[in-house]
């Protein structure tokens, strides 16, 4: 049995959309880096306000991948 192969191409408007939405999560990807390498309880403030932005950005990226 052979595969078949279905290439697809993307308008312009759905290559942005997985532009924007591969940047969103790779931002996201830094920030829980930031995060893990220096969690203590006296910076919880500002993990929490990284956490939100980590938060916003992957609901952007998921959101803008599901356009595609």
């Amino acid at each position: 049995m052979s595969k078949t192969n279905n290439p697809y191409f993307l308008d312009e408007q759905a290559q942005q959309c997985l532009k924007d939405g591969i940047d969103s999560l790779w931002q996201a990807h830094a920030l829980i880096g930031f995060i893990q390498q220096s969690l203590t309880a006296d910076e919880m403030a500002d993990h929490y306000t990284a956490l939100n932005g980590v938060l916003a950005l992957i609901n952007k990226g998921l959101d803008d991948l599901a356009e595609v």
